[in-house]
């Protein structure tokens, strides 16, 4: 049932991605993140070459996760050995094909592989898949595909979407420790201390409503998030017309493992998580 449901959004993704290509000439990858399965250890991606100019395509793979500063300000960690031995997935990942040619206009399959992964406990693990993309042009005035060409390939962009892979019995759960506000440039900036429990990430969304004494909504703002391990998230809640009435307001945040571009199969599902903070507008 997981497997028709994922190949179902990967078809209308694909179909979305197709229809957008004259407005945005690019390599496109979807689904927008990869999940693989024990016992089946097999997932695809689809990757479409919108450009008119043949690509050469690599895939591999590289331990790194989404993380944050004091500040909320997201950031990649690629360098963590500690959470790389204990959670990586790079080193049991084989993509097919892992080198090729997509000419202007056509897409290809590649199917990514979990291999030897049979001493781990259970869990979700994880990597990032890196996605190569470059030019190719035909040297000595020679035509591409032709036999015996000399080429090069300019140019060089790299994609970069998660993969997890699931194994056995999984949980998760995020608590906000911590919640403070401010008001700055038009808009509440809320800084929250996540701490994350179970044994796989937290991917999912979180709500913010603001209300105001009468209990009326006066703002709301919706955001994805993955924790991988305890951070600061920050979230910036647009005031309308730029500010509101002094006075006392309630902000609530609700945290749920729901989100509009992922299948709610493919996520590790918890209970919604809400907290509530005061907040004063002076």
């Amino acid at each position: 049932m997981i497997v028709g449901l994922k190949s179902i959004l990967l078809a209308i993704i694909v179909i979305q991605i197709v229809a957008s290509r004259q407005l945005f000439s690019q390599i496109s990858i979807a689904p927008v993140s990869l999940f693989i399965y024990d016992p089946i250890n097999v997932a695809s991606l689809q990757i479409l070459n919108g450009y008119d100019t043949p690509r050469e395509i690599s895939v591999d793979f590289k331990f790194g996760y989404l993380s944050s500063d004091s500040a909320g300000n997201q950031i990649m960690i690629y360098k963590d050995s500690l959470a790389s031995s204990e959670f990586g997935l790079d080193k049991y990942l084989y993509a097919f094909p892992r080198k090729f040619v997509l000419p202007p206009g056509t897409s290809q399959i590649v199917r990514v592989q979990v291999r030897n992964f049979f001493e781990k406990p259970d869990g979700v693990y994880w990597s990032r898949v890196i996605i190569s993309s470059g030019e190719i042009i035909a040297l000595a005035g020679k035509p591409l595909f032709s036999d015996n060409i000399e080429t090069k390939v300019n140019y060089i962009f790299d994609h970069n979407i998660a993969v997890f892979y699931r194994k056995g019995e999984v949980s998760t759960k995020l608590v906000p420790e911590k919640v403070t506000t401010k008001v700055k440039d038009g808009k509440l900036q809320i800084l929250a201390c996540l701490s994350k429990e179970g044994n796989s990430p937290f991917n999912g969304s979180v709500e913010a409503r603001l209300r105001n004494s009468d209990n009326r909504e006066v703002a709301f703002y919706r955001q994805t998030t993955v924790v991988y391990f305890d951070l600061v998230q920050k979230i910036e809640l647009e005031l309308p017309g730029g500010t509101l009435p002094n006075g006392n307001y309630e902000l609530e945040l609700v945290y749920q493992t729901k989100r509009q571009d992922i299948a709610s199969a493919d996520l590790v599902q918890a209970d919604p998580v809400c907290h509530n903070v005061g907040v004063i507008i002076e």
